[in-house]
């Protein structure tokens, strides 16, 4: 029978077949060309790898040589040959390995395998048998709310569970033998508040804790970020806790890990980069683990994955036998050679495991160290990896006020006089003017008013949202659901795509607020004509062209109270204590930009300062604050254009003096009580944001107002710009094209 087989399948493959009548298995030997691998080799595999060059640890080097070493000998069929150590060798050696470190590595993992496969026990097999010891339920009771109560600053990564692990591993002496060899002191219940003290007094920015047991959500640390993964019937319970110096939110849903695995996932802004933190947790007995999406993301991003998976495999430097877990993230490791193993093969179980697992992009590599710290403990070691990340840029000093009821006013208005007596800048630099009074009055409120200490208030900061981002999100997250269903490499792509496009929405969102498309037409086609109308108005003369006289400005001090100054610190209270000097200097600086219509650049520029609401969570209203100089001359024209347009219409209850709100509810009531009546409310959104200012002005130039007062105006509402400020750091300047100031 053996020798038909072998006559039909000779012809048909390129194979030779050999057969034995002492051999009970058949040995395929392959005779194709030598340049054909004896393994299957992916297509996505480039052979690239790990830079032999790079600036990474040794160790690291040595896992990636290991890894296509070990991969050869664990899925030859005839591992005998040579020709895969061959290929793997020069792969190794293109992307820049020495040859004598592949032959170092390789005798050592062939040294580790003769020796696996020779180890013979002569006396059998031996099984050992692990067993916990429960005490009664009423001494468990009392366990867990007398002796293990939480304290305050209790952030040990169990409660109830504690017991258990000291009595278990005492059994065998792990925990005992650790802490009387190593630190010289016996194991006692304090050591789980010793750990806590020990990890505030270390001030880590960023705590992984699995196992946590914890149902609650709602957990505070004091100085830190909490993000919690309950405990549920099915899980233990994941804990992530980020410092609060540092910006954070919660990836949710993180990419998933498969059925079984806990995974938490936290995004950390630093200065110039984006760091994902992801903490994992998987069973040992019901959970299963799929990192092939998240180290596929991790090779294009910044990824930090660490946590307790249970796994073991020699890549790992297990010290039992490998695992389904362990041979996947081999595999996974083998393939995205952009992510990579931070663990130096020291044990982190008292028990000598190698539980604890490390993984991190290879563009952090070079910034990173791993270590054990073997004085946090419970039956695993704490571990300790450092990130060098950018100094963040040193926060602008916050702007001290003047603290106007210590005043010195008499002094003030001295000081005052003396500085604009001493100089007389120019009359025909408008912007001169301007800066020559705003820093004499400077100089005088630097000798006569103190000021106050500058707030210390930091309100958190939100974060832009609207439909659009809405949308794009809610894009990523289908998409995300169909690659978990159908992992392929199309999906993949589709993802990246997606993720994308999300990013430049949200960044086009942010950044160009203008009107809407629509709006922008109709404006752009009526511009033309109502511009020619305007410049017509403004050619005509008026009768309020006249300059102004010293009783204006006077007559607006009555009616101004202090508020928060612009971007030159000039308050109401110090333009009302000029003195007879100063006030004639600020008339001429209005008579100065009155004549040719033009303001002074300063005055139309804004710093918006969002002011939490009370009630809101989240929510802000946004203040406009311009120079209190502008505001005044602002209140000087308001005037004369009132006069100019008479009295409002007696149907507009808003904008007039005398007349408020109880008169329109008035005004309805009385209308409802005479008979049925149809009321409409609406609200227009944005209404002063938004409106135009060619539709402004053509209206008022309608009302038959002209010359320098229609020009002021249009040059006040021209070439405005913004920027925010907000814990004493202001961004850019942005131009306002609509609306009013």
């Amino acid at each position: 029978m053996t020798k038909r087989l072998n006559a039909l399948l000779t012809p048909l493959v390129p194979a030779d077949f050999c057969y034995r009548s002492s051999t009970e298995f058949l040995d395929c030997v392959n005779s194709a060309p030598a340049e054909r691998a004896m393994v299957y080799i992916k297509p996505t595999i480039l052979g690239l790898c790990l830079s032999g060059e790079s600036e990474c640890p040794q160790r690291y080097k040595d896992s990636t040589i290991t890894s296509f070493y070990r991969r050869a000998l664990t899925h030859c069929s005839s591992w005998t040959s040579t020709q895969e150590f061959d290929r793997a060798t020069q792969m190794l050696v293109n992307n820049g390995h020495p040859n004598q470190d592949c032959q170092r590595v390789l005798r050592t993992i062939l040294n580790k395998w003769y020796e696996g496969q020779q180890a013979v026990d002569e006396e059998g097999t031996t099984h050992s048998l692990f067993y916990r010891a429960y005490m009664s339920s009423a001494y468990h009771e009392e366990e867990i709310f007398k002796d293990c109560t939480p304290y305050d600053a209790y952030i040990e990564m169990t409660t109830t569970k504690l017991s258990r692990r000291l009595s278990y591993h005492l059994t065998q002496g792990g925990h005992k033998r650790h802490f009387l060899e190593k630190h010289g002191q016996h194991l006692t219940r304090d050591v789980p508040r010793q750990n806590t003290a020990l990890i505030k007094q270390e001030e880590k920015h960023v705590i992984l804790l699995q196992e946590t047991l914890m149902a609650d959500e709602e957990v505070r640390v004091s100085g830190y970020h909490v993000f919690v993964l309950p405990q549920t019937a099915t899980t233990r319970g994941c804990m992530t806790l980020v410092h609060a110096s540092i910006p954070c939110s919660r990836v949710d849903p993180p990419i998933d890990g498969r059925e079984g695995a806990e995974v938490l996932a936290v995004q950390l802004l630093f200065p110039q980069e984006t760091v994902h933190a992801y903490n994992i947790y998987r069973s040992p007995t019901h959970g299963h683990l799929d990192l092939g999406e998240l180290c596929t993301v991790a090779e294009k991003e910044k990824y930090i994955v660490a946590g307790d998976f249970n796994a073991h495999h020699p890549i790992l430097h297990s010290v039992t036998t490998a695992n389904s877990t362990g041979r996947h993230i081999e595999e996974v490791l083998s393939t995205t050679p952009g992510v990579a193993l931070l663990n130096d093969g020291s044990p982190t179980h008292v028990q000598h495991g190698r539980l604890d697992l490390s993984l991190a992009s290879s563009s952090l590599l070079h910034r990173m160290s791993w270590g054990v710290n073997d004085t946090v403990t419970s039956d695993h070691f704490g571990i300790d990896m450092t990130l060098t990340v950018a100094s963040p840029p040193p926060l602008a000093p916050r702007v001290e006020s003047w603290n106007v009821r210590r005043a010195n006013w008499k002094l003030f208005s001295e000081k005052v006089t003396a500085q604009v007596s001493t100089e007389t800048p120019s009359t025909g630099d408008l912007d001169g003017i301007e800066a020559f009074l705003t820093s004499a009055i400077h100089a005088a409120a630097a000798e006569s008013i103190p000021r106050t200490a500058p707030s210390r208030r930091n309100h958190r900061n939100g974060w832009f949202y609207n439909q659009d981002i809405k949308k794009a999100n809610h894009r990523v997250n289908t998409i995300r659901k169909t690659l978990r269903r159908h992992r392929n490499p199309a999906n993949l792509a589709n993802l990246r795509t997606a993720v994308e496009e999300a990013r430049e929405v949200a960044r086009r969102t942010y950044t160009h607020c203008h009107a809407p498309v629509e709006l922008q037409r109709t404006q752009a086609r009526l511009s033309e004509a109502r511009r020619a109308r305007i410049q017509a108005a403004i050619q005509s003369p008026g009768n309020t062209d006249t300059p102004f006289t010293l009783q204006e400005p006077q007559s607006t001090y009555r009616t101004s109270t202090d508020t928060a100054p612009g971007s030159d610190r000039v308050t109401y209270s110090m333009i009302t204590h000029l003195g007879d000097a100063g006030e004639k200097a600020l008339l001429q600086l209005v008579n100065t930009s009155w004549l040719p219509g033009r303001i002074p650049y300063n005055w139309k520029q804004a710093d918006i300062v969002p002011v939490p609401k009370p009630k809101e969570s989240g929510k802000y209203r946004f203040i406009s604050l311009t120079s209190c100089l502008g505001k005044n001359m602002e209140k000087m024209v308001l005037r004369r254009l009132q006069w100019k347009l008479g009295p409002p219409p007696e149907n507009l209850n808003g904008f007039a003096r005398g007349i408020g709100t109880a008169h329109c509810i008035a005004t309805l009531l009385s209308h409802v009580e005479r008979g049925h009546a149809v009321v409409v409310f609406f609200d227009l959104e944005k209404a002063f944001e938004l409106a135009n200012p060619d539709a402004i002005l053509e209206d008022l130039a309608t009302r038959e107002t002209r010359g320098r007062l229609l020009q002021s105006i249009a040059d006040c509402l021209s070439n405005r710009r913004a920027r925010v400020r907000l814990q004493g750091a202001v961004s850019s300047y942005h131009p306002l094209e609509n609306g009013t100031p």
